[in-house]
C-alpha cells in the first residue's frame, strides 16, 4: 500500500494514492509511530493536492472535503491556511481569505511571498486597507518579490514615502544577510530610495527605474528556493519537489 500511495504520487492519481495512504493507517500489524506520522503527514499532502484540483475546477465543496481530510491527517501542514484562503476568495469574502494569509505569515514569516503571491492573484487591485495588510506583511519580512510586486500599487496610491520604507528594508536585509553581490543591491535600493526625497517628476521616474531594476535582479538571484534533499533549483517555490519528489523540501524562500 505504501509502495502504491508513492507510484500514485508520480501519476497525480491523488484519490488512488489517499486510499493506499488509508489502507496502510489501518493495516495489520498496525506501522510504528514513526510510519504512522509520515504517512499522515503524506496523506495531508495528497488531501492538499486534491483540493487544489478541486478548487481549479471550482467544485468549492468537494474541494472543503478535501481540506478537511488533510485537517485531520495533518493540522500543521503549511499547505492549508492558503487553500482555505482561496475558498475564501472564490466565495467573495476577501477578509477572511486576508486573515487565512496573515495566520499562515505569523505563523511561519517565511510564508510571506506566498503569502503575497496568493493575495495579489485574487485581489490584484487591493483596497487601501488590504494594501496596508501586504504592506506589514513585507516590512516584517522584507523580499525582492515584496518591492517588485507592491511597487506599482503603492505608487498608484500615492504612497512613496511607505515605498523607500519597503525598500530600505530589503536594503537592510541583504547588509545583515551579507548575500554574495548584496552590496551593489542595496546601493542600488538605497540610491532608488534617494531619489524619492525629491518632489521632481524626472526623479521620481529614476528612482522607480532604478528600484524595479534592483528588485528584477535580486528576484533572479536570491528568490530561487533549492531543495535541501537533492539541490534542485526551482524557478519558483513548489510544495513537492520536482526533482526528488518529497515533500516539504523546498524552502518558502530564498
Amino acid at each position: 500500500q505504501r509502495e502504491l500511495a508513492r507510484l500514485y504520487e508520480k501519476e497525480a492519481n491523488w484519490p488512488s494514492a489517499i486510499a493506499c495512504a488509508k489502507n496502510y493507517l489501518a493495516s495489520t500489524p498496525a506501522p510504528s509511530a514513526a510510519d504512522t506520522s509520515k504517512i499522515r503527514q503524506d496523506l495531508a499532502h495528497y488531501g492538499c493536492e486534491l483540493a487544489a484540483q478541486h478548487l481549479e475546477s471550482k467544485a468549492t465543496s468537494q474541494a472543503q472535503e478535501a481540506i478537511s481530510l488533510a485537517q485531520t491527517a495533518d493540522a500543521s501542514n503549511p499547505r492549508l491556511p492558503f487553500l482555505l484562503a482561496q475558498v475564501a476568495y472564490t466565495q467573495n469574502d476577501t477578509s477572511t481569505g486576508l486573515a487565512q494569509l496573515g495566520a499562515a505569515v505569523q505563523t511561519q514569516p517565511a510564508l510571506t511571498v506566498l503569502a503575497l503571491q496568493t493575495a495579489l492573484k485574487y485581489s490584484p487591485s487591493p483596497h487601501p486597507s488590504e494594501l496596508s495588510t501586504m504592506l506589514a506583511w513585507a516590512l516584517a519580512s522584507p523580499s525582492a518579490f515584496a518591492v517588485q510586486a507592491l511597487a506599482p500599487l503603492l505608487e498608484q496610491a500615492s504612497r512613496s514615502a511607505d515605498y523607500v520604507q519597503l525598500l530600505n528594508a530589503l536594503a537592510y536585509q541583504l547588509n545583515t544577510t551579507q548575500a554574495a553581490g548584496s552590496l551593489a543591491a542595496v546601493r542600488s535600493l538605497w540610491n532608488a530610495a534617494e531619489h524619492t526625497q525629491t518632489p521632481q517628476a524626472e526623479d521620481r521616474s529614476a528612482w522607480l527605474t532604478a528600484a524595479n531594476t534592483a528588485s528584477a535582479a535580486l528576484t533572479h538571484r536570491y528568490d530561487r528556493p533549492l531543495c535541501n534533499a537533492c539541490g534542485f533549483k526551482a524557478s519558483r517555490h513548489h510544495w513537492r519537489c520536482p526533482g526528488c519528489g518529497q515533500w516539504g523540501t523546498l524552502p518558502f524562500a530564498a
